[in-house]
């Protein structure tokens, strides 16, 4: 058999027998999956919406002004909305950053008030507009087409609803500028299909001002390759650029529209066949009223007429945008903008940095954001060791996306541009150098950020995170010349590639001991745990922490009381997953092998190592645990763990089903089961004398 590996954008494993590919494991941030013979055997989708960053984010936030002196013509078509008009203008003339001619065109408007603000403008605008008016209404493809007749230069069509922020004229054709392909360009705008951003409002009223939101998005400069990344089967019209070289190739509005609503759809598709592409001024944000001019009960009625014609001449229309709006560019420009947009209208923000190997530390950090995401932006940072990069997710409100596939030095670029109410390091075990990422960190912190810590395991006071020491004992943290010794001896017992990751780029134990104290005594402002014995071994290792720790335990939801069936054989059940030493790997091996001796039968409530031949459950929801344990009749719980756990959930929830309980005398699980009227703590880690002591208490039950 052969074994490949490859990691690049994703994990693969290859498995194969006498030159056949037999069976492939593909791993990716948003997947996991299984294929025999060539056939998806199972997938497991992540909850998460998550992107694959293919943006290079070089130089992303260095302002680009455009100084150029091309003249551009800009089409304001106009059917009533007077109240629109002064707003918009006011806009235009006090924000447009290129040389223009403004073309307002007046389509027999009703409202009488109309022709007067045209004439109070333009007496402001001077030479630069132009007035037209239309002695019968057209109709809005007709006056822009009409419009259009008097251009020379490149167009921008506006609606009479829309606010221009300030210099948005450059940002708005850049694109054309740079690129003699481009045909239209788009910005977004707080209505605008599938430019809407973050998502379209339901009253068009903006949570902060026009340009407070546009000063968010004028901070993207990305390099110029993005504009053929950012390709779309069509513009919108509220603000739409159109080069003059795409009009001059393929022309104006399709007449067959008539009053029709939305026909720029039809002549960017026209421009998409004629070699031209569509695409988005990322970086400019423009207000839309959305219904202020043209939009009347009529113009509805043909607008749904002028979809039906459109998706009759383009059959691909609806999945073309379906593609265009889901490709991993066009939604890395999205998350970057949520980013920076959430952190600037929420008052608080928390910065999780965090591992991505699931357990304990997994289930706290969903608890704790389940209770906090309605008014906290949470921003978690995680690295991926298997593909050497990192991965940040924004949760708020309904909000639950991630940008996979990160460097370093992009990830640190978003997060300076950021600022944080808190800092809350959750786990750092399996970080290249965990040593290095304190310095990344105490540079995130400013005088208004509150630094905390999650005492998930001990990886602050030992690269061994859970304290066993060579002999894979609990080491009870000995003077520090035995633990020189001890970090020469041991190791994690895994493969080589595992030790690298776990170490955490530790050289010595007196060098991480040293950082880690100017760290916590200098920087971190709370340290929460969530047991007496875990602050007692902070407390041991770093006296500093002081008046810096604070216990916390986590909240375990309740579990029914369980109600078992006696059974002729003794069962003990083994809850959690157990793939390591540490969990108590050894102990339940042995236990396993002293079953026909002692007459008992041993169920495993969750996974193990497949080499381990075990009665097991598989996995599991945590509300099926009182069903499970009275399927298998299970008398007792077994807690095998040999290292001094900082909480373990799985304690808990046995005393919540108000099952018997046996742990040995480490951590938190002792310090809790000594209390319980059920418990039974066992003195010596041996698995013999546990299952001897185990079989004595329910005997005497």
């Amino acid at each position: 058999m052969k074994r490949t590996f490859n990691t690049d954008s994703l994990k693969i494993k290859k498995y194969t027998f006498f030159g056949i590919c037999f069976l492939t494991k593909i791993w990716e941030y948003n997947f996991r999956e299984t294929r025999l013979l060539g056939i998806t055997i199972s997938r497991k989708n992540n909850k998460q919406f998550i992107i694959k960053n293919s943006i290079n984010f070089n130089n992303i936030f260095n302002k680009n002004i455009i100084k150029t002196n091309k003249t551009i013509d800009i089409i304001i078509p106009i059917y009533n909305g007077a109240e629109h008009l002064d707003p918009l203008l006011n806009s235009v003339i006090s924000n447009t950053d290129l040389n223009y001619k403004l073309f307002l065109i007046d389509d027999k408007s009703t409202d009488s008030n109309v022709e007067q603000i045209l004439k109070k403008w333009h007496d402001k605008f001077g030479n630069k507009a132009i007035i037209i008016h239309n002695e019968q209404n057209l109709g809005f493809v007709q006056t822009v087409n009409k419009a259009l007749s008097y251009t020379t230069n490149d167009v921008v069509i506006l609606n009479t609803d829309v606010r221009v922020p300030k210099n948005w004229a450059s940002r708005l054709m850049q694109p054309i500028f740079e690129n003699p392909n481009v045909a239209s360009v788009t910005p977004f705008s707080n209505a605008a299909t599938i430019f809407s951003f973050p998502k379209q409002w339901e009253n068009n009223e903006l949570e902060i001002p026009l340009q407070e939101i546009d000063d968010i998005f004028s901070k993207l400069n990305f390099d110029n390759n993005i504009i053929q990344q950012l390709q779309f089967p069509t513009g919108v019209g509220f603000c739409m650029a159109m080069s003059r070289k795409a009009l001059t190739k393929i022309g104006v509005f399709d007449s067959v529209f008539g009053r029709g609503y939305g026909e720029e759809n039809d002549w960017c598709m026209r421009a998409v066949k004629a070699g031209f592409i569509n695409t988005l001024a990322y970086n400019l944000f423009v207000y839309h009223k959305h219904g202020g001019s043209f939009l009347t009960n009529e113009k509805k009625l043909l607008c749904e007429n002028h979809n039906k014609i459109i998706k009759k001449r383009y059959t691909s229309y609806d999945k073309n945008i379906k593609l265009a709006a889901s490709s991993y560019n066009y939604q890395s420009i999205l998350f970057l903008l949520k980013l920076l947009y959430f952190n600037k209208i929420v008052n608080t923000t928390v910065l999780y940095v965090d591992h991505s190997l699931g357990g304990g530390t997994e289930s706290y950090f969903l608890d704790q954001i389940s209770t906090i995401k309605n008014q906290t932006l949470i921003i978690r940072m995680q690295y991926f060791h298997d593909y050497r990069k990192y991965v940040l997710s924004i949760i708020y409100k309904d909000t639950n996306v991630t940008l996979g596939g990160l460097l370093l030095n992009d990830l640190l670029m978003l997060l300076k541009e950021l600022n944080f109410t808190e800092i809350i390091i959750n786990n750092l075990v399996g970080y290249e150098n965990t040593l290095e990422f304190l310095d990344i960190i105490k540079n995130l912190k400013n005088k208004n950020t509150i630094l905390t810590m999650r005492g998930h395991d001990y990886q602050a006071i030992c690269p061994f995170f859970t304290l066993l020491n060579y002999k894979k004992n609990f080491c009870n943290l000995p003077l520090l010349e035995k633990c020189k010794q001890c970090f020469l001896n041991n190791s994690f017992g895994t493969d080589k590639e595992s030790e690298v990751i776990l170490k955490s780029g530790a050289t010595s134990i007196t060098e991480w001991r040293a950082k880690w104290n100017d760290f916590l005594e200098k920087y971190l402002d709370e340290l929460i745990v969530f047991s007496e014995s875990g602050k007692n071994l902070f407390l041991k290792a770093y006296p500093c922490l002081k008046d810096k720790i604070k216990i916390i335990p986590h909240k375990i939801l309740p579990l029914r009381k369980v109600n078992i069936k006696p059974s002729k054989k003794i069962k003990i059940g083994i809850l959690g997953n157990i793939y390591s030493a540490s969990k108590g790997l050894n102990i339940l091996s042995e236990i396993i092998k002293l079953q026909k001796k002692y007459n008992i039968s041993v169920i495993l409530i969750g996974n193990t190592n497949k080499n381990i031949k075990i009665k097991k459950t598989g996995t599991y929801k945590r509300e099926e645990l009182p069903d499970l344990l009275e399927k298998y009749k299970i008398d007792i719980i077994f807690i095998p763990s040999v290292w001094p756990e900082t909480f373990s959930y799985t304690t808990s929830e046995a005393m919540e089903m108000d099952i018997p309980v046996a742990c040995f005398g480490l951590g938190a699980p002792a310090e809790r089961v000594i209390n319980y009227k059920k418990g039974l703590i066992i003195d010596k880690i041996n698995a013999e004398y546990a299952l001897q002591k185990i079989l004595l208490f329910i005997q005497k039950k």
